[in-house]
């Protein structure tokens, strides 16, 4: 892989007004998300540990343990999990903008043809975009991490204990640098998705139409569907990423506490074949192809 490449493309993606829109959304998103839930707890809970129970207004005593749990999941510690969980579930939506964009642009602009023919190495055209997006999504999720965790922890005291010393286990440092590639790893198939389908469609708004309607509708209703088929059938809905997402989501937010998940290490291999597909569909599609734009 050319380092050239990756340079021009990181470059270009300074340069994007949508790099520093997509950020400020996420940052903004996760810096309000702990007072939000930790205020809206008094007045309104929704327990999914049992069914789907909300209540709202005066609180009966069955929902102050609800209420609790809804504050301690957005202080201090629990709160780098909770941010992670949310920053990779909107990190989904806007890498998927920014996937279609990074692989859109240059035929939009008109300026694939003069670069490849400058350079003739399209592997390293194709290697330095798809670096650029892995690099993208593990600095989305990293600054809303930073910014959600500041955010909580500056409301643990008001809404449970002063933050100690003891917070800071080394499991806690061992622990989180997997939970940012697992949140990374839930986000990258769909990127790769758009990407992959911009680069074969020369077009950014198909890639990123069916991107996000691939994301927000089509995988949660298929998945369902395969779900609901008798045995063995329904098992075809482990192979697709929307379920896995779901079993790695849970685990992450039961990590501290030591909870273990039968099918976590079955779920990373089908999110890393989905991603390693997407992105090897886009280099053989791009290798092959007539430049016209």
């Amino acid at each position: 892989m050319s380092t050239a490449a990756i340079q021009s493309e990181i470059l270009k993606t300074r340069k994007r007004p949508l790099t520093l829109w997509v950020i400020g959304i996420l940052v903004t998103a996760v810096f309000f998300y702990p007072p939000f839930m930790a205020g809206i707890s008094n007045f309104i809970v929704i327990d999914t540990s049992q069914g789907l129970s909300i209540w709202a207004g005066s609180l009966p005593e069955e929902a102050q343990a609800a209420a609790q749990k809804m504050r301690e999941a957005v202080t201090f510690p629990n709160v780098i999990f909770t941010t992670l969980g949310v920053a990779a579930s909107l990190g989904r939506v806007l890498m998927v903008i920014l996937g279609a964009s990074l692989a859109g642009n240059e035929f939009s602009w008109g300026t694939v043809r003069h670069l490849i023919g400058r350079t003739r190495d399209r592997l390293s055209f194709v290697n330095g975009k798809l670096a650029v997006l892995i690099g993208l999504t593990l600095l989305l999720l990293i600054t809303g991490l930073v910014t959600g965790t500041l955010s909580g922890s500056g409301i643990t005291p008001m809404v449970q204990d002063w933050i100690t010393w003891n917070y800071f286990t080394p499991e806690l440092f061992l622990q989180l640098p997997l939970a940012l590639l697992i949140a990374t790893l839930t986000v990258l198939p769909y990127a790769m998705l758009t990407f992959a389908l911009t680069i074969i469609t020369r077009s950014t708004a198909t890639g990123l139409s069916i991107g996000l309607v691939t994301l927000l509708i089509g995988e949660p209703v298929f998945a369902q569907i395969l779900a609901s088929l008798p045995e063995p059938w329904n098992r075809m809905a482990f192979f697709i990423p929307y379920l896995n997402i779901q079993i790695l989501k849970t685990w992450m937010e039961t990590l501290l506490s030591g909870a273990s998940h039968d099918h976590v290490g079955r779920s990373v291999a089908v999110l890393l074949g989905h991603t390693s597909a997407w992105a090897g569909l886009a280099l053989a599609s791009f290798r092959r192809r007539e430049l016209t734009a």
